[in-house]
């Protein structure tokens, strides 16, 4: 129940985009019947979800540090 409350719709999300992306360059591509067509199909798709995972890796980083500065600001404010 929890999951469908916080991850489940990022996750869905996630899912039809890929989706969504791999129907446009198969309907975009006219070699995208080709075996050399759906290897470059599924290589972009996969560099896509590198740079997807890297961006959330980063965003969790930037929320760790404003995390610790607020923690300083406040160790500073009330000591």
């Amino acid at each position: 129940a929890r999951y469908a409350r916080t991850w489940m719709v990022p996750d869905l999300i996630v899912i039809v985009v890929d989706w969504v992306m791999l129907y446009l360059a198969l309907a975009e591509n006219d070699n995208a019947t080709s075996p050399a067509g759906f290897a470059r199909i599924g290589k972009s798709v996969r560099y896509m979800r590198i740079m997807r995972v890297m961006r959330l890796l980063r965003l969790r980083k930037i929320q760790e540090a404003l995390h610790q500065a607020d923690e300083f600001v406040n160790i500073q404010y009330f000591s």
